[in-house]
């Protein structure tokens, strides 16, 4: 291989390196904020509706038979996607001490156009 061509392949694969950074050092304190949020919406369904799973539970967006924050990040904004609109519609749920609110929601996971 030529050394202008592994420069080349260098230079490029030092440019993809900085993007993957980049993309991390976005994408993590994002998962972060998320994973915080829902950690302080699910308390919320425990006071109302317990710990055992039901269709209550379903009802707020936990749909798995579960009452486990999903481990993954797109199942983790579906959920987040469930409880804003559950808190739309039952606005007395909101614990604004929290931070669990529709707004607060909207804010922590990215919505779909």
């Amino acid at each position: 291989m030529p050394v202008t061509t592994f420069s080349q392949a260098d230079q490029d694969f030092g440019k993809k390196r900085k993007a993957l950074k980049d993309a991390y050092d976005s994408f993590t304190p994002a998962a972060t904020t998320l994973l915080d949020w829902l950690n302080a919406a699910r308390p919320i369904s425990v006071s109302h509706f317990g710990y055992r799973w039901s269709a209550d539970w379903a009802a707020v967006g936990f749909v798995n038979n579960s009452t486990a924050l999903p481990d993954q990040i797109g199942d983790r904004i579906g959920l987040a996607a469930s409880i804003v609109v559950y808190l739309t519609e039952n606005p007395s749920f909101e614990v604004a001490a929290t931070g669990v609110t529709e707004a607060t929601g909207m804010g922590c996971w990215p919505p779909r156009a």
